[in-house]
């Protein structure tokens, strides 16, 4: 999961990174390692997009010929 920052800050939000825990709300939520990494993925697109803050857009994807 991933919590974006006008939402950590919106709802007060706490990490206690020492501890391996998030405060909401003053609730203590214990955080988990994942079992695999992401792998890092490069993202080519066909044209300039636009991609306006707290939104998802689907991008056209450059094409190999």
């Amino acid at each position: 999961m991933m919590l974006g920052i006008d939402w950590l800050t919106e709802n007060r939000c706490k990490w206690h990174f020492v501890e391996r825990q998030v405060e909401i709300k003053g609730q203590m939520i214990p955080l988990r390692n994942r079992r695999f990494l992401a792998g890092v993925r490069r993202v080519r697109v066909a044209e300039d997009v636009c991609v306006p803050p707290g939104t998802q857009v689907d991008v056209p994807r450059e094409t190999h010929t």
